[in-house]
Order: C-alpha cells, then structure tokens, then sequence
C-alpha cells in the first residue's frame, strides 16, 4: 500500500512540475514533505505499539516500577553499591596538585633559561 502511494506520488509531482512548471516542484517539495512526515508518525506509533506489546507480555522491563522506590529502598541499594565506587581522598587531590604545580614550575624554569617546551610535557623541544 505505501509503495503503490509512493509510486503514485512520484507520478503525480513529475505531472505537476511538468503542467504547472516551478510552481509544480513547490508542490512536488509540499508533496515529499507530507509523504515523510506521514512516514515518520506512522512509525512513531508502531514503535510505540510495539514497546507496549513487549511489556504487556513480559518481554521488556517496566521501567516506571525504578520510579516508584521509596527512599529506604534507593538507601539499600546504595549501600548494598557502596563499595563499587572509588572515592577519591583529599590527600590524592592535594598530593596530584602538588605534582601538577611542580611540573609547571619546572616548566617556568626551563623557560626562563631560554629553552623551549612542550605544551603537555616537561621535555624540551629539539629544535630551537
């Protein structure tokens, strides 16, 4: 059925533009637009009987049921993940900055000696 539709409209725009010259190919534009978009909202709406099919059968998880926890119920579940998250220490933080200001302040050394460097590292340039 969408062939035939397909195959007919391309018919009727080939006929418009021909009858009815430039005037025929804004049709012809009008005419594609609205076939799309009728494709398109039909396949909006099968998508979705399709999903509602699935969940009515089992096949797909009910995604509102994760919606409707209590908060007693998300505390359990966090504490039940609790120790799959890594938890970065004020110490590390500190301990990374101080690496990052020595390595600047290298760079400004090296740079004030006349010597070129990277951007993102703290060996000098070959070439001057």
């Amino acid at each position: 059925m969408t062939f035939i539709g397909f195959i007919l409209a391309v018919v009727l725009s080939f006929l418009l533009s021909w009858l009815a010259g430039e005037f025929g190919l804004l049709l012809m534009g009008a005419l594609l637009f609205g076939m799309i978009f009728s494709m398109l909202m039909k396949l909006n709406q099968l998508t979705a009987d399709i999903r509602q099919i699935k969940r009515r059968l089992g096949l797909e998880p009910d995604v509102s049921r994760d919606y409707e926890l209590s908060d007693a119920e998300i505390e359990e579940e966090l504490e039940r993940e609790g120790g799959s998250h890594d938890e970065v220490s004020d110490e590390d933080i500190e301990r990374e900055l101080d690496l990052l200001l020595e390595r600047e302040e290298e760079r400004n050394e090296e740079r004030e000696k006349g010597r070129r460097l990277p951007k993102d590292g703290n060996q000098p340039d070959s070439d001057p």
